[in-house]
C-alpha cells in the first residue's frame, strides 16, 4: 500500500504538468504578458483577468530543482547577504558584477513583448537598484 500514490496526488501532478505546459505555451510561444508575484498575492485575481502568473517562490524552486541553487546561494554569500534574508525568495536574481565597492547599482527591467506599443501599456514594479557589498582593502 505504501508504494501506491493517492489518486489526489496523481491528479495534482497531472494538473501541475498541464498548468506548466499552458504557461509555457502562452508566455513563450504566444508571447503573452505574465505576472511574477510573491506567493501571498491572491492569484485568483490574475486567473479572473486571464493573466498567467508565477510566484517568485515557485521560480526559485525551479532554479533549485535544476541544481543551480548552490551556485546562486554561494554568490549571494560572497556578496555579503546575511543569513536573515530569504534566500529562497532571492534566487531569481544574482548579479554578475563581482566588484565589492559598495556603490549603488541601478536595476533596469526591460520588457520586450509583441503587441506592446509603449511602456504605458505595461506596469512593472521592481527595485530601483541596490548597494553592492563593500570590502575594505
Amino acid at each position: 500500500m505504501a508504494d501506491k500514490q493517492l489518486s489526489a496526488t496523481a491528479a495534482a501532478g497531472a494538473f501541475q504538468k498541464e498548468w506548466f505546459a499552458d504557461l509555457r505555451r502562452r508566455v513563450f510561444d504566444e508571447r503573452q504578458p505574465y505576472a511574477l508575484l510573491q506567493a501571498d498575492v491572491p492569484f485568483e485575481l490574475f486567473d479572473l483577468l486571464d493573466i498567467p502568473a508565477v510566484s517568485n517562490q515557485w521560480w526559485a524552486a525551479i532554479v533549485a530543482a535544476k541544481r543551480q541553487a548552490p551556485a546562486y546561494l554561494d554568490a549571494m554569500a560572497a556578496d555579503g547577504h546575511h543569513e536573515g534574508l530569504c534566500h529562497y525568495c532571492s534566487l531569481g536574481y544574482a548579479s554578475t558584477n563581482r566588484a565589492r565597492d559598495g556603490r549603488w547599482r541601478e536595476l533596469e527591467v526591460k520588457v520586450n513583448r509583441l503587441g506592446v506599443r509603449s511602456s504605458r501599456d505595461l506596469r512593472v514594479q521592481s527595485r530601483k537598484g541596490y548597494f553592492a557589498p563593500f570590502e575594505k582593502h
